[in-house]
């Protein structure tokens, strides 16, 4: 009698395989979007239309009959104590607390499974979902204006220069620093991190990359999530392109859901992070206790 072979034991990390919670955690973000959509069009609120500073034609929001969304979901002057605002502080925090603990287990790992690989090798991933978990920190402070919002302090002396007030409109870092794009620099970090990295492991025995970054790389979930916050922010922009620059002031559509579309797009990019660093987490606390290379 023939004994059944044994099936290669690296053919399954090496082919996709499509779980069902991966497919829940991919598809919470696009789904999370599609339900404030859904609040907005049972509420859109009501609009009047006025002019800009500038003469132009434009709709301005009746406070008196906001509707749900615009009073508890995102709206421009308040967003900072809206849902939007919140979900997106919220997962920051907790993908900041997964990457810390992450970084912790994976860089004892590490060293345990991997003591002759070189000093890239051996910190290329602590180091990487500490940073990621220092960017998650970064980005949640931000949300919240680093508590100027709350605590109500006054706006910093290097952005009260009467020449260049107008272009500082809040207290986040990213709106202060001269020559410096933080939110470009960040969407090519996420980009890299979430998207190029796992597409390069894809490939890593072709690019020899060592085994040990393996607990940094990002799970296909939060790949997805990346794409879809970046898809979304596109959105605003074909739809003013579609019905003009002019008339998209007009549209209350426009006005009430698109016109801050982007702090839902920041939402899926904490999500994105989330997804990441709490995967990490979920590896590394998993493969306590293994030993050798073939555990990471």
């Amino acid at each position: 009698m023939t004994e059944p072979t044994t099936a290669d034991p690296e053919q399954p990390a090496d082919r996709p395989r499509l779980r069902k919670r991966d497919l829940a955690a991919a598809l919470a973000g696009p789904a999370l979007v599609l339900a404030l959509l859904g609040v907005y069009l049972v509420s859109p609120g009501q609009w009047y239309e006025g002019v800009e500073l500038d003469g132009d034609k434009t709709l301005l929001l009746d406070d008196a009959h906001k509707g749900f969304y615009l009073t508890h979901i995102l709206e421009e002057r308040y967003r900072e104590y809206q849902l939007v605002e919140m979900i997106t502080f919220g997962c920051s925090v907790l993908a900041a607390g997964c990457g810390f603990l992450a970084a912790g287990l994976v860089f004892r790992q590490v060293r345990e499974r991997f003591p002759d690989a070189g000093p890239l090798a051996r910190w290329f991933s602590p180091a990487l979902l500490g940073v990621s978990a220092l960017a998650s920190l970064f980005f949640a402070g931000e949300e919240v204006n680093w508590g100027q919002t709350f605590a109500r302090w006054g706006r910093p002396e290097f952005t009260q220069d009467a020449a260049t007030a107008e272009q500082y409109t809040a207290q986040s870092i990213h709106n202060n620093l001269e020559g410096l794009s933080v939110q470009s620099m960040g969407s090519v970090f996420l980009i890299v991190v979430l998207v190029v990295l796992p597409i390069a492991w894809a490939r890593r025995k072709q690019l020899r990359l060592p085994a040990a970054w393996g607990p940094a790389i990002a799970c296909w979930p939060a790949a997805a999530t990346v794409a879809s916050a970046y898809v979304l922010k596109e959105v605003k922009s074909v739809y003013r392109s579609a019905i003009g620059k002019d008339q998209a002031k007009l549209d209350t559509f426009y006005m009430g859901y698109l016109e801050q579309i982007n702090e839902q797009k920041e939402m899926l990019l904490a999500l994105a992070l989330l997804l990441y660093l709490g995967y990490a987490l979920a590896r590394a606390w998993k493969a306590r206790g293994e030993a050798g290379p073939d555990a990471a």
